[in-house]
């Protein structure tokens, strides 16, 4: 602004300085000192009085200086410097215009922190539930597969150590390929194949199970252990005081950027009217809503002693 005027003296800039000093004071005063005190606790009329002395203090203390300028000859101060109305009102007015601009830029930015740190607090929240149902997964599905050793081993099966290798391998995937927020789907079916050997296993020819792959799934990622506490909930509702044999129908395909599951099992009679029970569903419907939010269906059909859930997801 002042090049306009071609001043090249320069004392005047140096002159300059305290009074810029003195404007950023009186920024931050109003930042760390006022904002804080008053306006933080909704004391309004106290902080737009105090505001107002400040400003029009340094209002005075602006064209006291360049009266003292002006006193020891600088010429360039001497118009601005005398103390009458029109000169105050115009330092006030400019200290008015500095700290009105200032504030909206803090109060922006404080606001854009903020929701940012509210955002990174969900952020957290989030991570720390789905940590929390991904661990409950784990304990739920042992307990039900360590039952199934335990019926073999009674039995003084040669399957028994079939069993603990499935067990040892299934063990390993959750342990160190499930701490990423996506796997690959075609490790994630082979945990989920290992799981359903596990099952053939225990039910031999009791169980009719056909587990159907469709289209290619190479290159498609998915949230870890996702799909399997739906598969864990048709054998123990299709299972369940099953004396003949017992047919489990499990379709998984990957079509136009979704994937599509869907399992069917039987159910008893008195089961189809009801809702069915068990804290693996829930927190599989729970996981589903903190990743997909929206973006994904999940479907439960009960109906002629038949169970079907059927899922779709952004893959």
């Amino acid at each position: 602004m002042f090049g306009v005027y071609q001043i090249r003296e320069t004392i005047f800039y140096v002159q300059l300085i305290p009074i810029y000093l003195l404007d950023i004071a009186l920024v931050y005063f109003n930042f760390y000192v006022l904002m804080p005190r008053f306006l933080a606790r909704r004391k309004y009329f106290y902080y737009a009085f105090t505001l107002s002395l400040a400003i029009i203090l340094m209002g005075f203390v602006n064209v006291a200086l360049k009266h003292v300028y002006a006193s020891y000859g600088s010429a360039l101060f001497a118009i601005t410097a005398a103390f009458n109305f029109t000169n105050i009102m115009a330092a006030i007015t400019e200290r008015f215009y500095a700290v009105i601009l200032t504030f909206v830029i803090k109060i922006g930015k404080d606001s854009i922190q903020n929701q940012q740190r509210v955002q990174e607090r969900e952020k957290q929240f989030l991570e720390a539930e789905l940590n929390f149902l991904k661990s409950q997964i784990q304990p739920h599905f042992f307990f039900n597969t360590l039952n199934n050793l335990y019926s073999l081993t009674l039995k003084k099966s040669d399957q028994a150590p079939e069993v603990v290798l499935k067990l040892s391998e299934l063990m390993s995937y959750m342990l160190y390929e499930t701490n990423s927020a996506k796997v690959s789907l075609n490790k994630e079916i082979i945990y989920l194949q290992n799981y359903i050997d596990l099952e053939k296993l225990r039910f031999g020819k009791n169980l009719d199970l056909s587990f159907n792959i469709e289209e290619e799934t190479d290159g498609v990622y998915l949230p870890p252990l996702v799909l399997i506490l739906f598969i864990e909930n048709s054998f123990k509702h299709g299972t369940r005081d099953a004396a003949n044999n017992m047919k489990i129908d499990i379709r998984l395909k990957v079509e136009d950027g979704f994937l599509f599951f869907t399992a069917k099992n039987p159910v008893e009679e008195n089961m189809v009217a009801k809702k069915l029970p068990g804290i693996g569903l829930k927190n599989a419907k729970r996981r589903l809503e903190l990743i997909y939010g929206n973006n994904y269906s999940l479907e439960e059909v009960k109906a002629e002693n038949e169970y079907t859930v059927s899922l779709k997801i952004p893959v």
